[in-house]
């Protein structure tokens, strides 16, 4: 009678493997969690940001309605420097009379909307205001692992 020699179980050769291909799979699903997680966060950060767009963008508007196109246009010409006009916009201000006080300036480093990490700046092309139409550009920037931002364009018009 021939003796046969039956081994239970592996050897230490494919315990390791295994052991090596279930950690890289493990190691790809919390890859794709941290990229997940990672997109999450900038949606989040660019739909507040392009909040704040719009909400300058619609206080524009407005000023446009209370104070006319030919107040505004005076304004950002008597303001402008090669045609254009820079604002940093911390806080929109609160009547028309502390909008017509605005400083040209763009914004500093420092210059962050209050409780948040966004800076608003607001850019004026004065050099076609004779023809009824004010070019603005509203950028709201942030920086996290890179310096991002959020670019609405708008023209406000002489017109309704």
């Amino acid at each position: 009678m021939k003796k046969t020699n039956h081994r239970s179980g592996g050897s230490i050769l494919e315990v390791v493997i295994a052991t090596t291909l279930i950690s890289m799979g493990v190691i790809a699903a919390l890859s794709l969690t941290n990229q997940s997680q990672k997109s999450s966060n900038y949606a989040k950060t660019l739909d507040a940001a392009t909040a704040y767009n719009n909400q300058a963008a619609d206080y524009l508007r407005n000023q446009k309605n209370q104070l006319g196109y030919a107040t505004l246009a005076e304004m950002f010409t008597a303001d402008s420097s090669g045609g254009v006009a820079h604002y940093c916009l911390v806080t929109l201000p609160a009547d028309t009379t502390s909008f017509l006080a605005l400083n040209p300036s763009s914004c500093s480093e420092i210059d962050l909307l209050q409780g948040t990490s966004f800076k608003r700046d607001l850019e004026v092309n004065t050099s076609s205001s004779g023809t009824g139409i004010l070019p603005i550009t509203i950028t709201t920037s942030w920086s996290d692992s890179a310096l991002r931002s959020a670019v609405l364009k708008m023209e406000l018009s002489q017109w309704k």
